[in-house]
């Protein structure tokens, strides 16, 4: 999951401040540093061990849903590189 400040609305639900977008070719960096705040370019993953599960080439899916229709708020990842 990735940590990203947040507001809560009148009905109680979480939404982000702030929007982000990006495009094709745009790299982003996916980081497990504790100390990491996440921003447009840099995503803060909460799971310590996050860089022992992807390899070079393999693909991230980033979306507030899964499949559920609102695809315009995914974003797609080719992993290029792993440090860690």
């Amino acid at each position: 999951m990735v940590k990203r400040a947040f507001e809560i609305d009148d009905q109680g639900w979480p939404y982000h401040t702030e929007t982000y977008s990006y495009n094709k070719g745009d790299k982003v960096v996916l980081t497990t540093r504790s100390d990491a705040v996440s921003s447009n370019y840099l995503f803060a993953v909460n799971y310590e061990n996050f860089h022992t599960m992807p390899q070079v080439g393999d693909m991230i899916f980033i979306g507030r849903y899964l499949v559920t229709g609102l695809e315009g708020g995914s974003l797609f990842l080719e992993v290029k590189q792993i440090d860690g």
